[in-house]
């Protein structure tokens, strides 16, 4: 499945029931903007069991609450048309895999693995750059915000499993 593809169907939709007057409590704003960082994980760690089933679960609670309002404020036709889309995001599971993306960062050597994250606003940035701390890894924020994460690979995957966990605990 390709859960981008169907957190980008989740979020127009969003967008369109909030033009259509629709108020979308903030925990539903705020599982669509979990599943999209726990995505960003993914593509860094695809072995990541516990991150599939957390995607899963965020996106599937999104998905209820859009469904059920588009069907009470754009009508079951045009809500039917948003579940065909949704499902058609979610029908190639086999199909997607997930690979880092090498791109050059400056400054970088080029024997480390790196990763560029946006913490969720529940894990503070200091426990996030404590954390890469503490695996070993240097961290530092960039201007846009994200956090550039760099070392051994195998730290980075278990500094993203330490990030999945803090974010299961909240």
């Amino acid at each position: 499945m390709d859960y981008e593809a169907v957190w980008k169907v989740l979020s127009d939709l969003s967008v369109e029931l909030q033009g259509a007057g629709e108020e979308i409590p903030p925990e539903v704003i705020k599982n669509l903007n979990l599943a999209k960082t726990l995505v960003g994980i993914l593509k860094v760690d695809p072995e990541n069991i516990d991150g599939l089933r957390m995607i899963e679960e965020h996106l599937s609670s999104t998905e209820s609450y859009l469904i059920t309002a588009a069907q009470r404020r754009l009508g079951s036709r045009r809500a039917g048309e948003w579940e065909r889309r949704i499902a058609e995001a979610r029908r190639d599971l086999s199909k997607v895999g997930y690979k880092p993306v090498r791109r050059f960062i400056p400054g970088l050597p080029r024997d480390r693995s790196w990763v560029r994250i946006r913490p969720p606003d529940e894990v503070p940035m200091d426990r996030v750059k404590a954390l890469a701390g503490e695996e070993g890894l240097e961290a530092r924020v960039q201007e846009d915000g994200y956090l550039l994460v760099c070392g051994d690979k195998g730290r980075i995957r278990r500094f993203l499993s330490r990030i999945a966990k803090q974010l299961r605990k909240r």
